[in-house]
């Protein structure tokens, strides 16, 4: 009997190990091929717009997705769910790892950027899915930034940590369809916080990460589901 108990024991203890491993392992970005015939192959231009922040469009038009198809004037957020800087910060990532995975396939980020601005300023009304069939590429890559907090503190010890929530969208652009999309969503917890997330905080080096490095973790694990 006591060789039974010891066995279940070591059994429970294996079943409680592999959970906390496999709970470690799980991202927190999620993803969707919107279109079964698109594939990474196929980009052969993308253009990377910059992150519009948006938690919600105050006009709530009819649609498949509701930021994509509100009018930039409409798209509402609360600003204190954004560190300065934030939209800045976390577009320059974007187009940093879209560099690394389709070289010269990407457009210059700044010229991106600019035509962007010019026709966000000179047609307010005008809705993100509308805006990507207006710029002179096969693809889009949309980013909707609905939370970018930084931590306070350093990587050894924070009074609050980094939160970061986002959205991309690959638009076809002559057509203005999604075929693809992903998005991300997490604040750092600390070990006694969430124990069954031990792998991913030891994989992270046991270190409290920056707003811009959550959100670079979050991009690369989208961008490799484009496949």
């Amino acid at each position: 009997m006591p060789q039974t108990k010891g066995y279940l024991c070591a059994i429970k203890t294996c079943v409680l190990i592999g959970i906390v491993l496999l709970a470690g392992c799980a991202s927190p970005s999620k993803t969707v091929l919107r279109d079964d015939t698109f594939k990474s192959s196929m980009i052969s231009s993308l253009a990377c717009m910059p992150f519009v922040k948006g938690l919600r469009c105050t006009e709530a038009p009819s649609g498949a997705n509701t930021l994509l198809d509100c009018r930039l004037s409409a798209i509402n957020y609360p600003i204190e769910f954004y560190s300065n800087g934030a939209s800045q910060e976390i577009s320059y990532i974007l187009h940093e790892e879209l560099s690394k995975k389709y070289g010269p396939a990407i457009k210059d980020y700044s010229a991106g950027k600019s035509v962007f601005n010019r026709l966000k300023r000179n047609n307010p009304h005008m809705t993100l899915r509308v805006l990507a069939r207006e710029l002179d590429v096969e693809y889009v890559m949309v980013g909707i930034l609905e939370r970018y907090i930084e931590r306070e503190g350093s990587a050894g010890g924070v009074e609050r940590p980094a939160s970061v929530g986002f959205s991309l969208y690959v638009l076809h652009a002559p057509t203005g369809s999604v075929v693809f999309e992903g998005s991300f969503e997490e604040t750092q917890q600390s070990l006694s916080e969430s124990p069954l997330k031990a792998g991913l905080f030891f994989k992270r080096g046991a270190r409290w990460l920056s707003a811009g490095e959550l959100s670079r973790e979050g991009i690369t694990a989208i961008l490799e589901d484009i496949r």
